[in-house]
């Protein structure tokens, strides 16, 4: 039997026996017994809810986690924001003035390596 299999049966449960109470009528003994078992329901209650609202908070925040994930993610892989790219490189050296062929092109070479950008 999975959880939430469970936590619908407890529900089912509650509610059932929220209306036997209602129905019910008896001595001041079985009186206290109900409020002993309501007692009981109404923490039920509480720690279902309390419990609800703790796992829809964590599934926000693993969503906002992954997505904040992506964004970082597809920031760093992205050409435009990677200053040493290929095109961010060649625009450099083409800033430079008088550079000798023979560098320039020995420049362009390196450049095809990510070690040496």
């Amino acid at each position: 039997m999975d959880l939430s299999t469970t936590m619908t049966s407890l529900v089912k449960y509650s509610i059932l026996a929220r209306k036997l109470e209602k129905e019910a009528i008896g001595s001041s003994s079985e009186h206290r017994r109900k409020e002993a078992k309501n007692s009981r329901l109404d923490k039920l209650d509480v720690a279902l809810t309390q419990w609800s609202e703790i796992r829809s908070a964590r599934a926000e925040a693993s969503k906002a986690k992954a997505e904040q994930y992506k964004t970082q993610a597809s920031q760093a892989t992205s050409p435009i924001s990677d200053p040493y790219s290929i095109g961010e490189c060649m625009i450099l050296l083409d800033s430079m003035k008088d550079i000798p062929s023979k560098i320039y092109n020995k420049a362009l070479e390196k450049f095809t390596s990510k070690d040496w950008r």
